[in-house]
């Protein structure tokens, strides 16, 4: 007689929300601000104990919160150019990393007067292609303009349309009891 032990599901731990480079970042930042609006109150005590007016004092401390703005104003120009330079480059990486075809060649099991309707073997030998796989379409009774796509073959997903799946598994009778 022989027995079937589940195997027990692995802990994920979710990420860490602060990490040690964030937590620096922070310390690095409260630190900066500290000592910057400390400067800030005493600027205008530096400028009268170094002769200069009250009205000198104020233009001194008005010159140092206009720089600060300026230079605020320029992160977040850089910060916005940077994040539309990795916005821009999302979608390529996105089919790079997802290895979608270039093209999709449509082939009907019946002669139409629309459509060519080539042979598959004949697409598959074009130089152009390098790789290839084959989908059904399954139509769907409900709702009437719907189709099931599902591959003929191992090349979907394996050559064509990475996966990504976020939690839990794929289906398959190797993981079945």
């Amino acid at each position: 007689m022989s027995t079937l032990t589940p195997e027990k599901p692995a802990t994920t731990h979710p990420a860490r929300l602060v990490t040690l480079p964030l937590a620096t970042l922070f310390l690095a930042e409260f630190s900066t601000l500290t000592s910057f609006f400390l400067l800030l109150s005493v600027v205008p005590m530096l400028a009268a104990a170094a002769g200069v007016s009250s009205s000198g004092a104020g233009l001194i401390t008005g010159s140092l919160l206009l720089g600060i703005l300026v230079g605020l104003f320029a992160a977040v120009v850089v910060a916005l150019a940077a994040g539309a330079r990795r916005t821009d480059s999302a979608y390529p990486r996105m089919l790079t990393w997802s290895r979608a075809p270039d093209l999709m060649f449509y082939t009907d099991t019946q002669d139409s007067a629309t459509f060519a309707n080539p042979p598959v073997a004949s697409i598959e030998r074009l130089p152009v292609a390098a790789t290839t796989g084959a989908l059904s379409s399954y139509s769907v009774l409900s709702p009437g303009d719907a189709e099931i796509y599902a591959p003929q073959t191992s090349a979907v997903p394996d050559a064509f349309f990475r996966r990504k799946i976020l939690s839990g598994r794929l289906p398959g009778t190797s993981h079945c009891c």
